[in-house]
């Protein structure tokens, strides 16, 4: 996924992947009846998202995972949390090793297709971000190195971006943060909010250029593909949070932004 190495590269891992996923054995979908009576959810992270899904001194936190913590403290659960790659948490929903995603997945249309979506928890802007006098327009990145997260949408629009020197794609957002700091890459291709909490949460400040909006987005949490129930329930559990102002206390923990979809 770099420039013109970018489609070899691709095939390459998503064979590793799918090779990877079909050896795996496939667990059975839990019904809301069956996570009620075992009392433990099985919640989905990346935990490399600064602000939204990350470690503090070892311990997972950030406005999803308060969120997550929250909707099943009200619904009387327990959280199991299962800490993987973002690009392997959709297809890991899909083989049901897991009940809920809360990672940051903006919904699209093909991703749609493949698991369910409960009520948005945020909206934002996908951005490019670059050291002061560096790129801050598409027509600027022509012949520049710009790093996006692996399996993000953003990565996917940043693809489609004609004369680019290299598309370089990396794991996570930290990575991709430290690409940038380190001069591997011109630009940065991501969401406004992880961008500005990543930036904040270096040891040392740090200038950056906030560059043009390439994508608006719409972000939520997941659950198994026809599971409507769960879909139900947790769909009911954030938009109350949203209504009793338990969903502005946590995300201002973490973030001055207001991240409401309008």
């Amino acid at each position: 996924m770099m420039g013109q190495k970018r489609f070899p590269l691709g095939r390459v891992f998503i064979s590793i992947l799918l090779c990877w996923w079909m050896v795996m054995p496939v667990a059975m979908a839990r019904s809301w009846v069956d996570i009620k009576r075992s009392g433990i959810i099985r919640v989905a992270v990346e935990g490399m998202t600064p602000a939204f899904n990350f470690f503090d001194n070892g311990k997972l936190a950030g406005l999803e995972v308060d969120m997550a913590e929250e909707m099943a403290k009200r619904l009387g659960l327990k959280i199991e949390w299962v800490v993987q790659p973002f690009n392997t948490l959709l297809i890991g929903l899909t083989q049901d090793r897991f009940d809920l995603i809360a990672a940051s997945h903006i919904i699209t249309p093909e991703r749609s297709k493949a698991v369910d979506f409960i009520t948005p928890h945020y909206c934002t802007d996908a951005q490019i971000f670059s050291k002061p006098g560096g790129p801050h327009t598409v027509a600027e990145l022509k012949d520049k190195v710009v790093v996006a997260g692996v399996g993000t949408v953003y990565a996917d629009k940043a693809a489609g971006i004609p004369n680019l020197k290299q598309l370089l794609t990396v794991p996570n957002e930290t990575d991709a943060l430290m690409a940038l700091l380190n001069g591997r890459a011109d630009a940065w291709v991501t969401e406004s909010v992880i961008a500005e909490a990543a930036f904040k949460a270096l040891p040392q400040k740090t200038e950056f250029q906030r560059g043009e909006t390439i994508l608006r987005l719409v972000n939520a949490m997941a659950v198994s593909k026809g599971n409507a129930e769960l879909q139900k329930i947790f769909s009911e559990q954030m938009q109350a949070m949203l209504n009793d102002g338990t969903y502005d206390k946590i995300t201002h923990t973490y973030l001055e932004e207001e991240l409401r979809c309008k």
